[in-house]
């Protein structure tokens, strides 16, 4: 299946149905879906969220602010130049749970006094992100100069903060002292 665009509902009849995998650490240190990657199973969703495209796939693992990343059973059988459309989302399989709870630990059991532990000191790095979209009306011979024009007349308004679509995410957490930095 090499080429440049491939339908995503071929590469779940090569493949098998892919798992959804979500990236809550470091990649390298999941051993599970590195492994993945080196044998050709992993595809990266692209999704833009300002944009009005559809998702699309890039074989491989691309890590990207705003991509998932689907698990196939089988190696992808594309190039890594591809680009795989249609991504329907119900072809996928669901996922998996790793270390299931034994029935004993399901149980009630009856609370057991210990020792109070004492909270430990972590710092937290947060990266708060604004994003404000404008509209400009612009006349100009191209694009080009449109958007050179655009950008000119842009930085001449006020910047407004209450406007803006805030998303917050955690960069790193560290232990040690409660400082703000």
């Amino acid at each position: 299946m090499a080429g440049k665009e491939v339908r995503f509902k071929q590469l779940v009849n090569k493949s098998g149905k892919p798992e959804i995998v979500s990236l809550w650490t470091d990649p390298k240190r999941d051993r599970r879906f590195m492994k993945a990657v080196k044998e050709h199973r992993v595809l990266t969703v692209i999704q833009e969220p300002r944009t009005h495209r559809k998702d699309f796939g890039r074989p491989g693992f691309h890590p990207n602010p705003h991509a998932s990343y689907l698990v196939f059973p089988k190696p992808l059988p594309v190039d890594q130049e591809s680009r795989v459309i249609g991504i329907t989302y119900d072809l996928a399989a669901d996922p998996r749970v790793i270390d299931p709870v034994p029935k004993s630990a399901r149980s009630p059991r009856k609370p057991v006094k210990t020792a109070r532990i004492r909270d430990k000191a972590f710092n937290v790095i947060l990266r708060r992100t604004g994003v404000v979209e404008t509209s400009i009306g612009v006349r100009a011979a191209n694009s080009k100069e449109a958007e050179k024009k655009a950008l000119h007349m842009v930085k001449l308004e006020p910047f407004d903060g209450a406007k803006a679509v805030i998303t917050n995410s955690v960069t790193a957490v560290q232990t040690g002292d409660l400082r703000r930095g």
